[in-house]
């Protein structure tokens, strides 16, 4: 099961992009994403599993410009007045089960509280929000916490690098236990396409109006040149070294002067050609020492610092154009040539990728309470061939209207099924009845009582795991 929390381009995508792989889910994972909750701030949608029908409907409005609350549905629970969006995220979290993963693609820290219960409660996260593991250090090492709960509970490899494996990395470095003592990297597509102008000799002015224009900055550009989400990223990878520090510990260099801030977007945007010249100079100055201006962050030495730096031109971050994300990791097996990971990092798909991802891995990971749940015979399982995906989900529903009770079934071969049976996946029955002693499949040759509860083989085209 899953929970999504925000469904905006990235959650739209998501959707998407789980729905267009049921198939490939299916016949190499054996996995089926069931959605059980969808959420905006307004309200959700909330049912034991969510059609793949409801869930484009739901992202259509969405796309739309409609709020959940404002959709005719029975399936809608809409936000009480008066109750802060914090607390109605909470109150969704608290009714979901073990078993649910918590996915959140908003930009807010609303869902902070949200989060912090679902991992108390033994659920499984998945964020592509850099807020919650860039606030505080105490929210931070509440969300995080160990090693061994950031691989099984937690994923925000969509927090840096949107689809990028730059959390992947760091944490498999960890575990090889090579110690790392520098990274260096450009973490917006938005600055590379500003530097790359630069180095190219075009006025800094010209660069930033055609990248407004393009939609590559917000709509206040200085959202992107103010350099504060790249700060974000570069203090959660600093985190993910073990370090402990706060926002304000960052170093960070705009790209304009501390009295552009106060101005209007379109006084800013007027002003800018009083930069040009400034700009145009530095550039220079790195072009004629071979190297080039990336507006970088780096974390070395106990420091974390986010600003333009030059580069030599035969570095990795030298030879970065437009609007690819690098970052380099300098280590005890990398100490010359660092591992790098390069390639786009920004974009609703891209990012859906990383947390699809995320979802899928952290789907292998049960958490013990997810394990007890299972071994309790509460969750059943159908894959490819007798047991159609949608019955799959019907049999989930019914099974976790039982969560208390352990799961019995049971027929003779050749026979039709008893009376009584409450669940149902394709052919196969399942029956909420005493302790779990077998289980029950049906195929084009009959029935088959099946021993093993964890999973269950008929005629090698189905599996039902109880």
């Amino acid at each position: 099961n899953f929970a999504l929390i925000g469904a905006g381009g990235v959650g739209r995508a998501l959707v998407e992009m789980i729905l267009s792989s049921r198939d490939h889910h299916a016949s190499t994972y054996g996995l089926w994403l069931n959605a059980c909750l969808v959420a905006d701030s307004s309200g959700a949608l909330v049912a034991p599993s969510l059609s793949d029908a409801k869930l484009r409907d739901a992202m259509k409005a969405k796309e739309d410009g409609r709020r959940f609350n404002e959709m005719n549905s029975t399936e809608v629970v809409a936000r009480e007045s008066g109750q802060s969006a914090a607390d109605f995220l909470l109150s969704l979290v608290n009714n979901l089960g073990a078993d649910t993963i918590i996915v959140d693609c908003t930009a807010t820290d609303d869902t902070v509280p949200a989060l912090k219960r679902a991992l108390e409660s033994g659920k499984r996260v998945v964020c592509a929000n850099k807020k919650p593991f860039s606030g505080t250090q105490a929210t931070y090492d509440a969300l995080v916490g160990t090693p061994a709960r950031h691989m099984h509970r937690v994923r925000h490899e969509s927090t840096v690098g949107a689809g990028l494996p730059v959390i992947a990395a760091l944490q498999r470095l960890s575990a090889a236990h090579d110690p790392v003592s520098r990274v260096a990297g450009t973490f917006s597509g938005t600055l590379g396409y500003v530097m790359t102008g630069l180095q190219q000799g075009r006025p800094f002015s010209e660069i930033v109006l055609e990248a407004k224009g393009l939609g590559y900055t917000e709509p206040d550009p200085r959202d992107d040149l103010g350099g504060v989400d790249v700060a974000r990223k570069a203090l959660i990878i600093a985190r993910g070294m073990g370090w402990r520090l706060e926002m304000a510990d960052v170093s960070v260099t705009p790209l304009y002067p501390d009295e552009f801030a106060k101005l209007s977007v379109d006084e800013f945007m007027q002003r800018l050609p009083e930069l040009d010249a400034s700009f145009k100079e530095k550039s220079a100055a790195a072009a004629a020492k071979g190297e080039a201006l990336r507006y970088a962050a780096t974390v070395e030495g106990g420091k974390l610092t986010v600003g333009p730096a030059s580069v030599p031109l035969t570095s990795p971050l030298g030879s970065l154009a437009g609007t690819d994300n690098l970052v380099e990791f300098y280590t005890k097996w990398y100490p010359e040539s660092p591992l790098v990971v390069r390639g786009a990092g920004a974009g609703a798909g891209t990012t859906a990728a990383g947390i699809l991802a995320d979802m899928v891995e952290l789907s292998f990971a049960a958490t013990s309470a997810v394990r007890a749940w299972q071994q309790s015979g509460r969750q059943c399982r159908a894959v490819a061939g007798l047991c159609p995906p949608q019955h799959a989900a019907q049999c989930r529903e019914r099974l976790s209207r039982r969560a208390r009770q352990r799961v019995h079934a049971c027929t003779e071969h050749g026979a039709p099924p008893p009376p009584g049976y409450v669940g149902s996946a394709g052919d196969n029955v399942v029956k909420a009845k005493g302790a779990l002693r077998s289980v029950c499949v049906a195929g084009p040759s009959g029935w088959a009582r099946m021993r093993d509860p964890d999973m269950a083989v008929h005629d090698d085209r189905a599996e039902v795991g109880l």
